[in-house]
């Protein structure tokens, strides 16, 4: 387990995404794992990303539809590696700047629509899963470093993978 990141003062954003996912504890899981990979490094270095965050109940739900425990996930680290690359988009994604859709590239090499309705949950990320999207649930975050963390609700899978 990393160790807990020093208090800020209130107000402060967070200086990187690898500490606003360890204030979030809904975001456990995906801090675990984010440590499995190996990746937790570059996530702290990155600048300029938005990292569509699973909550932890969505790995519950990936887990179980996949036939999975988290330490069989953890012991393929290429597939691991590639779930978590299809979570970071390049670029930020503030909600407050979403007018009708966009789409991003992830670093996987995939894009994503990003789309804006009417309706609550109004954030949702189409094209992906066998339910077609994700919702943003909870409230974005926003790092010093030009990140930004939008919590969803499901495992984003390309739709080949779905």
């Amino acid at each position: 387990q990393p160790p807990s990141p020093p208090p800020r003062p209130a107000g402060t954003p967070p200086p990187d995404v690898m500490v606003a996912l360890a204030e979030t504890p809904a975001l456990a899981t995906l801090l675990r794992l984010i440590n499995a990979a190996g990746l937790a490094e570059v996530l702290r270095d990155a600048s300029n990303i938005t990292l569509f965050a699973p909550q932890n109940g969505a790995f519950v739900t990936y887990l179980r539809d996949k036939r999975l425990t988290e330490a069989q996930l953890v012991a393929n680290p290429e597939a691991l590696a590639q779930v978590l690359q299809y979570h970071v988009a390049i670029g930020e994604a503030r909600r407050a700047r979403w007018v009708g859709g966009r789409t991003m590239d992830t670093v996987y090499g995939l894009p994503l629509t990003l789309r804006r309705r009417v309706k609550t949950p109004n954030y949702l990320v189409e094209g992906v899963n066998q339910r077609g999207f994700v919702f943003l649930v909870g409230r974005e975050l926003v790092t010093s470093n030009g990140c930004v963390v939008q919590p969803v609700d499901r495992i984003i899978e390309p739709p080949a993978a779905a």
